[in-house]
């Protein structure tokens, strides 16, 4: 993470800018909720809102769950408007958010067909 953080300074792009500089806690719990979707099923071509392994896939928990406490606490890291002592809170509130709207991001997400992880691309962990 130090590496991601010191060289690609991704921290004025979407959806990176939100775990660099945003102090508001809905903006991040969705960032991060997303992006962790995105690495979870990046190896996907498309994401069809049908297929129960995908889904399968990115609600298990112990998939997910190691993602959003990456991305969770390289955003209690690197934010200036928040410290060490706000990981379990932003990881919390980020994992509640993934958990009640994953259905939805297969919905969302399959709408771009094989351009669904552009967004994201070069930003942490997704290729």
């Amino acid at each position: 993470m130090e590496i991601f953080a010191e060289t690609y300074k991704k921290g004025n792009e979407a959806p990176m800018k939100y775990l660099y500089h945003s102090d508001n806690m809905d903006d991040i719990k969705e960032t991060i909720a997303k992006m962790a979707f995105v690495c979870i099923l990046q190896n996907e071509p498309k994401i069809d809102p049908d297929n129960v392994m995908q889904l399968a896939t990115a609600t298990m928990l112990d998939v997910m769950c190691p993602v959003l406490k990456r991305y969770s606490a390289f955003t209690a890291w690197i934010n200036p408007n928040y410290s060490e002592k706000d990981y379990y809170t932003i990881y919390m509130e980020s994992f509640k958010y993934y958990f009640n709207h994953a259905k939805n991001f297969m919905e969302e997400f399959a709408e771009d067909g094989e351009m669904w992880k552009t967004g994201f691309k070069g930003t942490l962990f997704i290729d």
